[in-house]
């Protein structure tokens, strides 16, 4: 906890100093060179995402959620291609036109979609898919997905509008960043589009792909987890409502949580460093309690409600498990998720047992 505390000073007070230095406007100034804007802007979008992965982490408010940022996001360029002639030749005067694939959005639009948003199709994520694979490109998806990220994090906090809103107007909200998850994964470039993954020879971008994924599930918990509820400490009323709906949407978020198990290694006591190596090894410890921690809420609180098949949930619990034990040897946070993990699972044993028994 000490150590996340420190990185949440340290990057918070790293993008005040970007908000004083005028790293998130677009930069009219003349005298600055197209490969300096794009410097200076990946340099603003880089803390961003880092703040942004550490909110999501803790739970804490993002510091760079809101509609003050005018610079336009990375260009789909390598770093070694960050060239005047390279930027001029492909880009040109749309440098500062480059197309947000999303308009940032202050805390306070959240309760209501925009009814002069530019509509989204499928043109539009054809025209992503076109954007080659490169660090430009794989930053640029990050931070987009870090905006859904930053919404759905206001789900969970009491002093936003969303949370005074009646459930039903949780629910748009719900759906609304579903939609806009789903069609930020189909508007990722070809070679970093992980459902199509094994098409790229020699796994190039495994490790970019792999992060995309797990933060792309991360997010969607975070949109989805809401819905896992009890339903039996509802009125008759309140179930026939809310039955539908919720169970539809927990059953994404069980997806999501099993789908970050399915890309771990099989052994752990034998691929620890492909771990490190394939994947976010900076936020794989709280990817894993993230989806620990829905999969025992399905075997519990939503063991008689929901449809989903209860011992396929189990080999993805103990997976989960399993790497942590393996990682605690080397990593004092999994050594501390492993022991909440534990004590989880004994006070939960009854109930999975019971489960278990009723399932055969």
């Amino acid at each position: 906890m000490l150590m996340e505390n420190r990185s949440w000073i340290f990057i918070g007070v790293a993008l005040r100093f970007g908000y004083a230095l005028g790293l998130h406007l677009h930069s009219e100034d003349d005298s600055f060179s197209a490969v300096k804007k794009e410097v200076l802007a990946r340099i603003w979008w880089g803390h961003y995402t880092l703040e942004t992965l550490l909110a999501a982490a803790t739970g804490r408010p993002s510091t760079g959620f809101n509609g003050t940022c005018s610079v336009p996001l990375p260009l789909p360029l390598s770093s070694a291609e960050i060239e005047e002639a390279i930027i001029e030749s492909r880009f040109g005067e749309r440098r500062t036109m480059i197309t947000r694939l999303f308009a940032r959005k202050t805390i306070a639009s959240l309760s209501a979609r925009s009814t002069d948003s530019p509509t989204r199709t499928l043109s539009d994520c054809a025209a992503s898919n076109l954007e080659p694979a490169n660090s430009g490109s794989y930053l640029k998806s990050v931070v987009q997905l870090g905006e859904i990220t930053n919404a759905a994090l206001n789900l969970y906090e009491s002093s936003t509008s969303v949370m005074v809103l009646p459930w039903s107007g949780v629910q748009e909200h719900i759906v609304r960043l579903t939609e806009d998850l789903d069609f930020w994964a189909a508007s990722l470039p070809d070679d970093l589009d992980f459902d199509k993954r094994g098409t790229v020879i020699g796994h190039k971008y495994e490790r970019e792909k792999n992060t995309l994924e797990m933060l792309f599930h991360g997010t969607k918990i975070l949109v989805t987890r809401p819905c896992l509820r009890r339903l039996d400490r509802c009125t008759m009323n309140q179930k026939a409502r809310l039955s539908e709906f919720n169970e539809s949407i927990a059953l994404i978020c069980v997806q999501s949580a099993r789908s970050i198990a399915w890309l771990l290694p099989n052994r752990p006591d034998l691929d620890v460093v492909r771990l490190y190596e394939a994947g976010p090894w900076w936020c794989m410890v709280h990817a894993i309690m993230q989806s620990l921690a829905v999969l025992l809420l399905e075997l519990t609180y939503e063991a008689s409600y929901s449809s989903y098949n209860q011992q396929e949930i189990l080999p993805s619990l103990k997976k989960l498990v399993r790497w942590l034990r393996v990682m605690q040897a080397k990593n004092a946070m999994a050594k501390r998720a492993y022991f909440i993990a534990m004590h989880l699972l004994r006070a939960s044993a009854s109930k999975i047992r019971m489960v278990s028994r009723q399932r055969r």
